[in-house]
């Protein structure tokens, strides 16, 4: 497994609202640095986890799916006979 990557200029808090997982504060210098440094293609998948001691972080994902290879299909073979 590879190291996690912490999500720069991210700050997480405690709500106290029911309705309210967490309030996040983005340091937009930070973050913007972040992102130029870790950007590949047009999306960025950030995890947002909770440790052990129950802090919240978030963390980027960098799961790539594997590329299938192309299915090559057998073309069927023609029947002489009526299916019926």
């Amino acid at each position: 497994m590879a190291d996690k990557i912490f999500i720069s200029g991210f700050y997480f808090k405690e709500s106290d609202k029911d309705w309210i997982l967490c309030k996040l504060g983005i340091n937009i210098e930070q973050f913007s640095k972040f992102v130029k440094e870790h950007k590949d293609g047009e999306f960025m998948n950030i995890d947002i986890c909770e440790s052990k001691n129950g802090k919240i972080y978030a963390s980027l994902n960098t799961f790539k799916p594997k590329k299938e290879e192309p299915k090559h299909e057998e073309p069927e073979e023609e029947k002489d006979s009526l299916p019926f």
